[in-house]
C-alpha cells in the first residue's frame, strides 16, 4: 500500500487529496516534541504513525494504523528520556552511553506491545 495515500489522522484512504474528504483535515498534527516521530513514519514495513496520543518520561503513545491487519492501533514507544535521544524526523534512537545502555536494555525487555484501539 502507498502510504502517501493514506489520511494519517483517520487512516482512511484519501487519494491525493490535500485535505482528507472523510476527516476534513491534512493528517495528523505535528507533536510539540521534537524527538517523537512524525505522522507518516511507517515502522517496521507496517505501523504507519500517526498522532501522539501522550507521553511521559518512559515513553510516547501513538495512534498508528496496521497496515497488514486494516486496523488502528496504539503504539508504546519505550523512550525513557534521561537515557536516550532522538534527532527531529528521524526513527533511530540513539541510547547514551555508559550504564545507561545497560539500564535502557533493561527497560526495554518485555516492554514492546502494540494493542488495538477502537476509534471512530
Amino acid at each position: 500500500m502507498n502510504t502517501s495515500l493514506v489520511c494519517t489522522n483517520c487512516f482512511k484512504l484519501k487519494g491525493n487529496n490535500k485535505i482528507c474528504p472523510y476527516c476534513g483535515k491534512a493528517g495528523a498534527e505535528l507533536s510539540s516534541e521534537a524527538y517523537h516521530l512524525l505522522p507518516g513514519t511507517v515502522l517496521q514495513n507496517r505501523y504507519l504513525i500517526g498522532q501522539t496520543l501522550g507521553f511521559g518520561g518512559l515513553g510516547v503513545i501513538y495512534k498508528a494504523f496496521d497496515l497488514t491487519l486494516g486496523i488502528v492501533v496504539a503504539i508504546k514507544e519505550f523512550f525513557p528520556v534521561n537515557l536516550v535521544c532522538r534527532l527531529p524526523g528521524e526513527k533511530t534512537v540513539t541510547v547514551f552511553s555508559g550504564d545507561r545502555e545497560t539500564e535502557f536494555e533493561k527497560g526495554l525487555n518485555g516492554r514492546v506491545k502494540v494493542i488495538r484501539i477502537d476509534v471512530d
